[in-house]
């Protein structure tokens, strides 16, 4: 990828810039977003056969039938968030981890929301790769944003929608703003919004765009596992109905910040035991084993089956050796930390929770 091609994007959001004026309220980016658009190498958040024109002022599709957004949209909402670097922002629809990694360069803390579990794991791996660490993922429905690490300082939402979410209004610190594509998928309008003092939000038209449809994650099952983000850490929560279950799930959220869980087929059977006399040294023991054997043996696991018995754990995975070659720079460091092991009792059931390191 040759630096002209970043040079000739950068000139055409410009352009692009002075052309809508009239529309936007702006007459160039924000020169700070600019310059981080200027570092990023946006070729590494396209699929490979689309690496050539990475630098094009268009959206380009990316894995799930999703879309990387046009350079002079991302720039655009990041540049009507007003972005300072004491900053904390949310974003809603993670994507490629483009957007993201723009704004990790010009803000404190990114919170990014993604309902595609395949789209938050690819972009956790990536933005870790290229140092975003104040940017933290999570898999979820991004109508009901991060409520715990808010008000926001910014929210950005890369999908359009009918109506701009309740909950984001909420987490919305007053006087900051909210950039949102709304409207049908036929004739969406970029709106920029703020709260005021006395929380009722006012709302800006600013564009015409055409945003891929903000879809709520579909109700998630009993057992099931989440992505997040720590400062030095990945993190895997497992939840579950019984403690065996979210012990199961926690391991499955490892599988999946190692490789694609879905070309395992289930060819080969690892049998774990370990004890302790709490839980949580029960997670971390295990854990540790089932990173052990990811690393030592090469495989990938596509499901677990675990019970406890008393202070004892007993478990069997299936999984297949994993493609090194494709994987080998994402497991190779694999390892659960016992430090951050957590079980325990939530409203969605039992929380098995590890952070590791990648």
């Amino acid at each position: 990828m040759k630096h002209d091609d970043r040079s000739d994007m950068l000139a055409r959001i410009a352009e692009e810039f002075a052309r809508n004026a009239y529309r936007t309220g702006l007459r160039e980016p924000d020169p700070r977003v600019h310059a981080a658009m200027a570092r990023l190498p946006r070729e590494r958040f396209v699929p490979p056969d689309l690496v050539p024109r990475a630098y094009e002022d268009s959206a380009l599709p990316i894995d799930s039938g999703q879309s990387i957004s046009q350079p002079f949209i991302v720039s655009l909402m990041s540049s009507l968030l007003r972005p300072q670097p004491h900053h904390r922002v949310l974003e809603i629809g993670t994507g490629s981890g483009y957007q993201a990694a723009v704004l990790a360069g010009l803000v404190r803390e990114v919170w990014s929301v993604e309902r595609l579990p395949e789209l938050a794991t690819q972009a956790i791996v990536r933005l870790r790769e290229l140092d975003c660490r104040n940017v933290h993922v999570r898999v979820g429905d991004g109508h009901l944003g991060w409520a715990e690490h808010g008000p926001y300082d910014g929210i950005v939402v890369t999908c359009g929608g009918e109506r701009v979410p309740g909950a984001l209004l909420d987490q919305l610190a007053p006087g900051a703003h909210l950039v949102m594509p709304v409207g049908p998928e036929h004739d969406q309008r970029l709106l920029d919004v703020t709260v005021g003092v006395d929380g009722r939000p006012e709302r800006r038209d600013v564009l015409g765009v055409r945003f891929v449809p903000f879809v709520a994650a579909a109700a998630p099952l009993r057992a099931h596992f989440e992505l997040f983000e720590q400062q030095d850490h990945v993190g895997v929560r497992g939840f579950g109905a019984t403690v065996a279950e979210a012990f199961a799930q926690a391991a499955r959220g490892l599988t999946a910040l190692s490789t694609d869980p879905g070309r395992v087929r289930e060819r080969r059977r690892v049998d774990f035991s370990c004890g302790a006399t709490d839980s949580q040294h029960l997670l971390a023991q295990w854990l540790d084993a089932v990173a052990r054997t990811m690393r030592d043996e090469g495989l990938v696991f596509a499901r677990f089956e675990v019970r406890i018995e008393s202070d004892l754990l007993h478990a069997t995975g299936f999984g297949e050796p994993i493609d090194a070659t494709r994987c080998a720079r994402e497991w190779a460091g694999f390892r659960a930390s016992a430090d951050a092991a957590f079980v325990g009792l939530v409203p969605e059931g039992w929380l098995a929770q590890c952070a590791s390191a990648l």
